[in-house]
Parts: C-alpha cells; sequence; structure tokens
C-alpha cells in the first residue's frame, strides 16, 4: 500500500528540455525589448518637449498678467523669453525674469531637434497674430492658435 501511495504522487518541477526553452526565449526578449527601456533618447525629447511647453504658458500667463507683448522663441539652441515692445520701464528684448529672478531661458542641452523655430509673441489677452506650430523631438507637436489655445500632442 506504501509502494502505490509513493508511486502515485506526481512528480514536480521542470525537465531540461523546458528550461533551455525559457531561457532562449528569455534571451530572445532581453535582445528585443531591453534597448527600448534604456534608450534615453525619447526621455530626453520628452523632457524638452514639457520644458517648451511650459515656457510658452509661462510667456502667455506673463501677458495677460503685465499688459505687455512677450516674445517666446524655441530653436535647436534653446528657448528664451522677452518683451516684445517697450512696456512699462522695460525696453524690447528684455528677457523675461523666472519665478526664481533670473532670465527665463534654457540651453538645449541634448541636441533635441525643434522644425521649424518657434517664435511667437502673446498680447496682454494672451492671444497671438496667426497660428504658431513647431515639431519637438520629431514626435511631439505643439501648435499655438490665434486664440492663445496652446495645443500639445501626444
Amino acid at each position: 500500500m506504501l509502494k502505490q501511495a509513493l508511486r502515485a504522487k506526481p512528480e514536480r518541477g521542470f525537465t531540461l528540455v523546458e528550461l533551455i526553452l525559457i531561457m532562449v526565449v528569455l534571451g530572445i526578449l532581453a535582445a528585443v525589448a531591453a534597448p527600448r527601456f534604456f534608450d534615453r533618447s525619447v526621455f530626453d525629447e520628452r523632457l524638452y518637449f514639457e520644458e517648451v511647453l511650459s515656457a510658452v504658458r509661462y510667456a502667455q500667463k506673463v501677458a495677460v498678467a503685465s499688459g505687455c507683448e512677450i516674445r517666446v522663441e524655441v530653436d535647436n539652441s534653446g528657448y528664451r523669453l522677452t518683451h516684445a515692445a517697450p512696456c512699462d520701464t522695460r525696453a524690447a528684448k528684455t528677457p523675461v525674469a523666472d519665478p526664481a529672478g533670473g532670465a527665463y531661458r534654457a540651453a538645449n542641452t541634448n541636441s533635441v531637434s525643434v522644425a521649424p523655430t518657434l517664435e511667437v509673441t502673446f498680447n496682454a489677452l494672451g492671444g497671438t497674430d496667426r497660428q504658431h506650430a513647431t515639431t519637438v523631438g520629431g514626435t511631439f507637436d505643439l501648435i499655438v492658435h490665434e486664440t492663445g489655445f496652446v495645443e500639445a500632442t501626444p
């Protein structure tokens, strides 16, 4: 009776063939999927796009709050915010102050492509003279409509 109980017990574990097959599948997944997770360029492009989007929206808010025309320039070297025309005590092309007190500008340190160059001037109502559009990193589109609506995709 004891012999029959021991024989009826199923064997546990994997066969050598199953283990080798699992290792092959994991190796293929690692070779194909791992580079996608460790490629920094996509993250750099998204980060720079978010910075540019933030700068454009900040320029619009400063224009509405101050009543002065604010210009945003975004190109392959970076982005900068300036006063578009003389306003109050500020001369034209004076840098806009960031919340920390410095000039609101940043360099494109990761060489993310920006095409075409974006040059937008916001009026005191937060609108622009026409629609402006650019693509950052070849993937992220930024459109500033005449009404001032800032559209970002994806």
